[in-house]
């Protein structure tokens, strides 16, 4: 059995290498289809990002010459906190209104993610939406006017904006590169799929030791073919 399992799997490798101008025509159509629907039909996604310090204090104390551990440690665990709070509806709200777009708090929810830069008081507001504008006017929206709403809610907290959000240049997504690499691989996998299903749905026996590892037995002999000529 393991004989014939590495004979069918020699047949196989055999049957890729004879059809490989076929795999690989596949795999160049199916790449050059996925990059006209990714430029013509994919909806181009934009990203922006906002970053503010966390504090547990209402007011930063510039007469401070030293950090207090404890306050630190205080900020970073509110870094959660806020998080959670920005995708509420009671903020959100404040932020669809603050930024004068078309969008409602629901809409904007999915816009949104927030990330906690490592183990720091520091928050990543990021947006991405299908226009440029909107992502940097989104960002700064939730940092300013969003952010403020939730010192409301947890009060004897603020928040600094550190880095304000602008309008991104190109979208981040979809990445045409990537999209023309997995219609290349899909491509060479649907033909390499159909080359293998054929070679395994085809029964005929094409040689000798094809012959003589499926009957586990030596060929004696072979009944030769002699085309008569044309008259």
């Amino acid at each position: 059995m393991e004989e014939n399992y590495e004979l069918d799997i020699m047949k196989l490798l055999r049957a890729l290498r004879k059809y490989w101008p076929a795999v690989a025509a596949s795999a160049v159509v199916c790449a050059f289809l996925m990059l006209i629907f990714t430029h013509f039909f994919s909806v181009p996604m934009y990203r922006a990002e906002a970053v503010v310090y966390i504090s547990n204090r209402v007011a930063y104390d510039t007469s401070r010459n030293s950090v207090n551990i404890v306050d630190v440690d205080a900020s970073k665990q509110l870094v959660p906190v806020y998080s959670s709070l920005i995708l509420t509806n009671a903020v959100l709200d404040k932020v669809a209104e603050a930024s004068g777009l078309p969008y409602n708090a629901k809409q904007i929810s999915r816009f949104i993610t927030t990330q906690q830069i490592e183990d720091t008081a520091v928050l990543r507001i990021a947006v991405s939406a299908p226009v440029a504008e909107h992502c940097a006017v989104l960002a700064n929206a939730t940092a300013t006017t969003g952010i403020t709403e939730i010192t409301k809610i947890a009060p004897g907290s603020s928040a600094y904006i550190i880095d304000a959000a602008e309008a991104p240049v190109e979208p981040y997504a979809p990445s045409m590169p990537k999209r023309v690499a997995v219609g290349f691989v899909i491509g060479a996998l649907i033909a390499a799929a159909a080359v293998v299903v054929r070679e395994l749905l085809d029964t005929k026996i094409d040689s000798e030791e094809e012959l003589s590892g499926i009957i586990g037995a030596p060929v004696l002999g072979v009944i030769g073919q002699q085309k008569l000529p044309v008259q």
